[in-house]
């Protein structure tokens, strides 16, 4: 199987689940104590603040530390990720072998009873939305009006950060995200000072990782928008179960 995907982890959160070339990764590894990651270490557990890493950022973007940590520091031909109780459908991931070059595989679609935008606000208020759209007005990002709202109409979003590809697309997917997620953050300086505040004071949980939860939209936005951004491609989703 050339596939290998890199599961994200949380300290007293471990994998519940084996799949592929499975490999470990601790998010947020650079607040650990010294003791945690030399344990760590010894289980074949890869710290995400080695190498290139943005592993001081976690308590802002979650475990899109651990999708940057495995942009910038792997050389699979067929990467991915998926989460210490989220992995893809064993027999759904079996069945697509061998894998399209220029596909890229994400989890499956969850279907609300409300259009995502409302879903974001439900569960996460409506700062982040207003920073995105602020930077969509200003052209400081890669996004337009209509493609946030090919998404943000519909009931369905394809959910966490989690999907894998080859290399080459994973690569293209990443820097489209993180050029977005980083100018977000730049940005949000100068596009609404309450959103800065709101991010570095943590005043409240939803506003202090408003970029990870925005993370999980942009990405759909992507899927979305593929012709746009990366070409002629298939989403194809891949059921997933939690344990």
């Amino acid at each position: 199987m050339n596939l290998t995907l890199y599961c994200n982890s949380f300290a007293g959160k471990e994998p519940k689940h084996t799949q592929a070339n499975q490999k470990t990764l601790m998010c947020g590894s650079y607040y650990l104590e010294d003791s945690v990651k030399q344990k760590c270490i010894e289980n074949d557990i890869i710290l995400d603040n080695t190498f290139d890493n943005i592993s001081h950022l976690n308590h802002i973007l979650g475990d899109l530390t651990g999708l940057y940590w495995i942009w910038k520091n792997t050389n699979e031909e067929f990467l991915g990720v998926n989460q210490y109780c989220r992995f893809y459908d064993d027999n759904q991931l079996n069945s697509l072998f061998p894998l399209d070059k220029n596909t890229v595989y994400v989890f499956d679609f969850l279907k609300f009873n409300y259009n995502v935008w409302e879903q974001y606000v439900l569960s996460h208020g409506e700062l982040g939305l207003k920073l995105l759209l602020k930077a969509v007005k200003l052209h400081t990002v890669s996004l337009t009006e209509p493609m946030i709202d090919t998404l943000f109409h519909t009931n369905k979003l394809s959910p966490c950060n989690t999907f894998f590809a080859h290399k080459s697309l994973f690569d293209k997917t990443c820097q489209i995200l993180f050029d977005i997620i980083f100018e977000l953050y730049r940005g949000s300086k100068y596009l609404l000072e309450f959103i800065q505040f709101g991010i570095h004071t943590g005043r409240d949980p939803n506003d202090k990782r408003l970029l990870a939860f925005l993370a999980e939209r942009i990405l759909n936005i992507i899927y979305y928008n593929s012709k746009y951004f990366l070409g002629n491609i298939n989403i194809v989703p891949v059921k997933y179960y939690t344990l």
